[in-house]
């Protein structure tokens, strides 16, 4: 019997089958590979020598997939989520202090305390290694637990045990938890009221920003010290040493404060497909008159990256000092759990204006096309020494208010070698750092403003 005399009803049942057959069969190889995954999830469970919380190894599971992508994808479980969101809208409540974990050696190392926050102003240092949480020892937590131990609600107390260099005997910091306002901008120096000092000591012509993030508030603070007509600035320095990158909406939105039209940059997937174009608009909020140099060194990333290579390629900036890192990639926060989790996934890769790639591939070598140079006869290479003396300076001087006013003899000894005092040791008299990349910079600018002086000077 042929299909034409198959009764209706029948031939829809073997339309609808054939249908649900060959969605079963295109989703076998995801069930065949879930099924494998739940299958060794039980027998870990259950054969494996000491008990094991489920939870961790669903996120452990997790994390070696996204690390087995790239050095940029990451699973972020509900901590780490919270975290990553925290810095990009700069403001949390803790003791503000930026933190590296070791989890060979189960170390909890202290980068800087973040400026005018408890652990700054009770004198907690870079390179210091935070071995209690109250009274818990850090070798027997997770990084996240250590994140989550020291946040908390405003208000409430908590103390660190600190080692300390070579000491033989541990600090104790006992701190109240306050809500940390992150700064993106900071100038070269503070006053002793703690405002910032804008304006370089070596030349207040020249408007000196160090953009330490792209977080979710840069623009609008950069905007503000850009618009202030008291500071009189004839050249702007952007120091973008160390900054790791953040928001590319944010890069996107400085760029725009420096040209009015143009490519910024642009995004491209999978094949080299062109993706996205973000070009300027004509709002410029300094004239282009104004000269411009930008500082970058080998951890400069990401939209640090993008800033740097759309002011240099549109000749808007002369870039001065290291090749940086070479992170072209875009990820995209993808959620999971209904938010409570996310995936970090590179999804796309950044393209300079002039069409040249970020990224910096596995196995690439120094003569390969990636990151941003300096411009020709600007490189200006420190040594490691170099890097510790110039981050020990910057901390511990420049970021600390009225650290250059002179030290009287009647300052109050911090508790008579007590280490359990709430008070700073006193600051050592500055050791003054020779920053050549800074001063190549001013170089260059104090070179263009001459030019200027000369032709507004010569008879027409």
């Amino acid at each position: 019997m042929g299909l034409s005399s198959m009764p209706q009803r029948n031939l829809l049942t073997v339309v609808c089958l054939s249908l649900v057959c060959l969605a079963c069969y295109s989703k076998a190889p995801t069930n065949r590979y879930a099924r494998v995954y739940e299958r060794a999830l039980r027998i870990v469970d259950k054969h494996y020598v000491t008990p094991q919380d489920k939870r961790k190894l669903f996120e452990a599971s997790l994390q070696g997939m996204m690390q087995s992508l790239d050095e940029h994808g990451v699973y972020l479980p509900p901590l780490r989520l919270d975290e990553m969101n925290q810095k990009l809208e700069q403001v949390y409540g803790g003791v503000g202090i930026r933190i590296d974990f070791d989890p060979k050696a189960h170390l909890l190392l202290v980068i800087s305390p973040i400026i005018d926050s408890p652990a700054f102003k009770a004198g907690i240092q870079p390179g210091d290694v935070i071995v209690q949480i109250d009274g818990v020892k850090t070798k027997e937590l997770t990084a996240d637990n250590c994140i989550a131990r020291m946040k908390g609600p405003i208000g409430e107390m908590i103390r660190l045990t600190v080692q300390r260099s070579n000491e033989n005997t541990l600090r104790e910091f006992n701190l109240e938890r306050a809500q940390i306002s992150v700064p993106s901008v900071l100038g070269q120096t503070r006053n002793k009221d703690g405002s910032w000092n804008y304006l370089l000591e070596k030349d207040d012509r020249v408007l000196y920003m160090h953009i330490t993030d792209f977080g979710r508030e840069t623009s609008s603070e950069l905007r503000q010290l850009l618009e202030t007509d008291k500071l009189g600035y004839e050249a702007v320095v952007i120091d973008l040493r160390d900054n790791g990158g953040g928001l590319l909406e944010t890069a996107i939105e400085v760029c725009n404060m420096f040209i009015a039209e143009g490519v910024i940059v642009s995004t491209r997937g999978r094949g080299g497909t062109l993706l996205e174009e973000f070009k300027a608009e004509p709002e410029m909020v300094i004239d282009r008159a104004i000269p411009m140099a930008i500082l970058i060194n080998d951890n400069s990333a990401s939209a640090s990256e993008i800033m740097a290579g759309c002011l240099q390629d549109h000749n808007r900036a002369v870039i001065v000092g290291e090749r940086s890192y070479g992170k072209g990639s875009v990820q995209n926060i993808i959620s999971l759990e209904s938010g409570k989790s996310a995936l970090k996934l590179t999804t796309a890769s950044f393209w300079r204006p002039s069409g040249q790639n970020i990224q910096r591939s596995p196995g690439a070598t120094e003569n390969e096309q990636w990151g941003i140079h300096p411009d020709k006869g600007f490189e200006v290479v420190f040594s490691e020494d170099d890097w510790k003396q110039y981050r020990d300076f910057r901390y511990r001087y420049s970021f600390s208010p009225g650290t250059f006013q002179p030290r009287t003899e009647d300052l109050e000894a911090p508790g008579d070698g007590d280490l359990t005092d709430p008070r700073p040791d006193p600051a050592p008299d500055p050791v003054d750092f020779k920053d050549r990349q800074l001063d190549r910079a001013l170089e260059y600018l104090r070179d263009e403003l001459q030019k200027q002086d000369v032709v507004l000077l010569s008879p027409r």
